[in-house]
């Protein structure tokens, strides 16, 4: 028995020398529990693993009775926001220190953190069924004194259908008069909410600084992250051109817009393009002198070509057929000029751009 009070008074002891330790070097304060109020003050509080030197402060106000939709882009911070306001109302009821620089905290019967899950395979669950499951444990003990954090729930389904569930999950949380924090990247919702706003639903967002502050996003952000983290650079721009695609829909009928094509030809040359309209002469300086050139012909679809007189091949395809704009890229030899050809031809059928001839492309470079 003596040896079993030793070992928990140790145990006791290891740790509140780590608290201190937290509070001392990383600036950690005391919270204050207000019984008689309803809202979450947080003051300049930042997460615990970092320090006040190292982090952005943010001030935090949740009103009971409202639900808090935190929408932000990739990595941008919305679940630390969520831990850190779950880890400052824990300890602050447990009567230690907090990251922040004070906090008044209400009357918090029970806390709920649910951030996204995977797949359970030994409880036979796919991964919106394991969330499935917690948000039904959260929403059986909701009641009125109740702090709830939701980190991006219906990410695994899809989205049309997820979208009107956690539509129904946020007025059902509003209905219990709780303390809640929804982050999302269903935008669509989140607009509706800011086109239709209502008294108990509040947009909140991150911003590049990690500043929480009201508002919300309208781009997620996911191809900045793609570049972060170098993913292929030829997926990156087919998905910025899909984007500007309605519907996401590739017509091979429909022209690309020309900064597309252009960008890949920027790309492989590393120089910007001389742009001539089809009824402007070209520059008597560029007549013997090697080029790549694009132009787009009738029937939409590109024509990438090189040459060492620009005036004649122009004329050539005049001839032939109608074409707009031609873009010309002066380069220092035939040589360099058929391998930047070859290039180009190779990175426009990787995305998709319908060019008239494609024999170049096979080139050995």
């Amino acid at each position: 028995m003596t040896l079993r009070i030793f070992l928990y008074s140790e145990i006791v002891r290891k740790t509140v020398h780590t608290h201190l330790i937290n509070v001392v070097k990383k600036g950690w304060n005391r919270t204050h529990i207000n019984s008689g109020g309803s809202t979450i003050k947080i003051e300049k509080c930042f997460p615990y693993w970092m320090t006040t030197n190292t982090s952005i402060l943010n001030d935090i106000n949740i009103e009971k009775n409202t639900v808090v939709i935190l929408s932000a882009a990739n990595g941008y911070g919305k679940t630390t926001i969520l831990r850190t306001i779950m880890f400052i109302t824990l300890f602050g009821y447990a009567g230690l220190y907090a990251p922040c620089k004070s906090a008044n905290l209400p009357t918090i019967s029970n806390c709920f953190l649910k951030i996204p899950s995977s797949d359970k395979p030994s409880s036979n669950l796919s991964s919106f069924e394991s969330e499935i499951v917690d948000i039904q444990d959260i929403i059986s003990e909701l009641n009125g004194d109740s702090l709830v954090c939701i980190d991006e729930f219906g990410r695994s389904t899809n989205p049309e259908e997820g979208i009107v569930i956690v539509k129904a999950i946020v007025e059902y949380i509003n209905s219990m008069e709780c303390y809640c924090v929804f982050s999302t990247h269903f935008l669509k919702l989140v607009k509706e909410y800011y086109t239709k706003p209502t008294s108990n639903i509040s947009l909140m967002t991150l911003n590049r600084s990690h500043l929480f502050s009201s508002g919300y996003i309208e781009n997620s952000g996911a191809l900045d992250a793609c570049k972060k983290f170098n993913l292929n650079d030829i997926i990156i721009k087919r998905a910025e051109y899909l984007m500007l695609t309605p519907n996401n829909v590739t017509d091979s009928k429909k022209q690309y817009p020309i900064e597309s094509i252009e960008q890949i030809a920027v790309d492989v040359i590393g120089k910007k393009p001389i742009h001539i309209k089809n009824n402007t002469l070209i520059p008597p300086i560029y007549t013997a002198t090697p080029c790549v050139y694009i132009l787009l012909e009738d029937g939409d679809l590109w024509y990438c070509g090189e040459t060492s007189n620009i005036i004649r091949r122009r004329n050539e395809h005049q001839n032939r057929k109608k074409f707009g704009e031609m873009m010309i890229f002066p380069v220092e030899n035939k040589t360099k000029g058929l391998i930047f050809e070859t290039r180009i031809q190779r990175r426009c059928l990787q995305q998709g751009i319908k060019l008239s001839s494609i024999k170049d492309s096979y080139h050995r470079i």
